[in-house]
């Protein structure tokens, strides 16, 4: 819903400037431009979406930690709270930006898991919670990665 009341405030602005769209050629040109200024809100947004889904609906261990990481990761309150809700709203829509707080509480994962102080992912030897964390990142990539790569797809 957020996504399609962007797009109706950026299509508004665009045939605002345009006016009348006289030929086919300037109705082109104008859902081209639409298009790609749509384009990193939505991206923002869906892979959000289906991100979070992914981490809460999902019943391993890996994404139980990511789960937990996520949730110590918005406990940090300032800008680990704001950036994350700003991208639920709509009003960041900055990929790259999200890409670096998936990233941050995957890291963030990764540390609770080789520390011990996951309550989702408990127990092991010292090399067995290395492993188990780093195999947490490439989950966690294998989350976020194919979705922003359907996303970018024209």
């Amino acid at each position: 819903m957020t996504v399609g009341l962007w797009d109706v405030a950026i299509l508004t602005e665009l045939l605002r400037q345009h006016g009348k769209l006289p030929d086919a050629q300037t109705a082109r040109h104008v859902k081209a431009q639409w298009q790609w200024r749509r384009r990193p809100r939505a991206l923002v947004v869906n892979v959000l979406s289906v991100a979070l889904h992914a981490l809460f609906a999902a019943e391993t261990k890996e994404l139980g930690l990511l789960r937990e990481a996520c949730f110590a990761y918005l406990a940090r309150g300032s800008y680990f709270t704001m950036h994350p809700s700003g991208f639920l709203s709509g009003l960041l829509p900055s990929p790259l930006l999200l890409i670096f707080h998936f990233f941050s509480v995957a890291f963030l994962a990764v540390y609770l898991r080789i520390s011990g102080s996951s309550v989702a992912y408990s127990g092991g030897s010292l090399a067995f919670r290395v492993y188990s964390a780093f195999y947490t990142l490439y989950i966690a990539a294998g989350v976020i990665l194919p979705v922003i790569w359907r996303e970018l797809q024209p």
